[in-house]
């Protein structure tokens, strides 16, 4: 069972995510028109209404790159998927500003695994394979494992180079030139210095900010003969520097018996119209 606690005087009410629309300076990416929602900024509306804007086209582009274990760290997955003619934009940017609640922390205490079920994502083929372009020509080649998925787990050369983009060739799912891609800064931790935490560590680093930019913070568990365990717990926060965990995750920690060892991650998260397709895009690199 997975249950989202909060720090003291930061909860939050169903549908608050959309009413905390502010500007925020920096990242160089957003347009003049953009909507910046915590961990989620939106882009390429222009004066369009989101719930006018029908479009059943929707790429999910997700990037994942330790930075300390690279090279072969680098995960990515693009999903090439159709919805029906009705699913408007403003449908994609209610559910990928849901699922993220700032400021808070998800305890995961189920330890029987429990059971996963089909998916129901209606993915269509997008072609033989997604190319990572540079600035320079192609990096890297993803070829489709499924219809629809394009998947690599740990095999990213190096940090994805500045000015890349990603292009779909189009099938069913219809051809993107160069759907932007940009990794946002390595973190820097402050605290705690030790990897391995307690119920007395603090929660600090570097922040940067910026639009759709967040912190994860991830608490990793391994049991006595050193093998992984589970992500028994998963913070986000916003990308000030500093994170208080609230009393229900620390009696997760105080009640774990296993060790538990932190992992910061900064992640940005975008929501675009790109030549005609509706892109959510998660970029996210770990300390």
């Amino acid at each position: 069972m997975k249950r989202f606690i909060y720090p003291a005087g930061k909860w939050l009410l169903a549908g608050s995510m959309l009413a905390m629309v502010a500007a925020c300076g920096g990242g160089g990416e957003e347009g003049s028109d953009a909507m910046v929602l915590p961990g989620l900024v939106v882009n390429g509306l222009g004066d369009q209404p989101a719930e006018t804007l029908f479009n059943p086209w929707l790429a999910s582009v997700r990037f994942f790159r330790a930075d300390s274990f690279t090279p072969g760290s680098g995960d990515a997955r693009v999903g090439t998927i159709q919805y029906s003619d009705t699913r408007t934009f403003q449908q994609h940017i209610d559910f990928y500003s849901g699922n993220l609640e700032p400021e808070s922390c998800e305890v995961n205490s189920d330890d029987t695994g429990g059971g996963g079920g089909s998916s129901n994502v209606p993915y269509v083929d997008g072609g033989n394979a997604v190319v990572i372009n540079a600035p320079n020509g192609i990096w890297y080649t993803i070829g489709q494992s499924s219809t629809g998925i394009y998947e690599v787990d740990n095999e990213l050369p190096e940090a994805i180079p500045a000015g890349s983009t990603v292009s779909i060739p189009g099938n069913v799912f219809p051809s993107v030139g160069a759907i932007p891609i940009t990794e946002p800064a390595v973190p820097v931790r402050l605290l705690p210095l030790a990897d391995v935490v307690s119920i007395d560590s603090q929660y600090q680093w570097e922040g940067v900010g910026g639009a759709g930019v967040s912190m994860q913070i991830s608490f990793l568990e391994y049991d006595s003969a050193g093998s992984f365990v589970d992500f028994r717990i998963t913070c986000y926060a916003n990308d000030d520097g500093d994170f208080t965990l609230p009393a229900e995750a620390l009696d997760a920690i105080a009640n774990n018996t296993n060790t538990l060892r932190v992992r910061f991650t900064r992640v940005k998260r975008s929501l675009d119209l790109v030549e005609g397709v509706v892109v959510f895009s998660r970029v996210s690199v770990a300390e």
